[in-house]
């Protein structure tokens, strides 16, 4: 769900309801243990790249990026994935970006 702030933001201009395109930065998404309420990633490549594990990944029919520290926040490490294996990423609402169809800003 979006954000309060970005919620009144749509509001307060008026924008009406359309299909969108949302955006999230490679480095908000966040590697969920369960699926539910995630999106579904398949692994195309995976690389370690010291302190981040960067993930090419095909998520409804398109392709993501994905960089997540290579060790959570118990310390556990993070388990390596294969190409096929299956990613459940999540992101908070805050760090959204929303654009129209034809690549507008809808924020603003």
């Amino acid at each position: 769900m979006l954000s309060e702030e970005k919620q009144k933001n749509l509001a307060v201009q008026k924008t009406a309801p359309q299909e969108i395109i949302l955006g999230v930065r490679p480095s908000h998404m966040i590697l969920s243990k369960q699926a539910g309420n995630t999106l579904a990633a398949t692994v195309e490549v995976s690389e370690m790249m010291g302190s981040e594990v960067h993930f090419h990944a095909s998520a409804a029919g398109r392709d993501v990026v994905v960089i997540v520290p290579t060790m959570d926040v118990n310390g556990q490490h993070i388990d390596a994935f294969r190409r096929g294996d299956t990613l459940n990423l999540s992101f908070s609402g805050n760090v959204c970006h929303v654009f129209s169809r034809d690549g507008r800003n809808l924020e603003f």
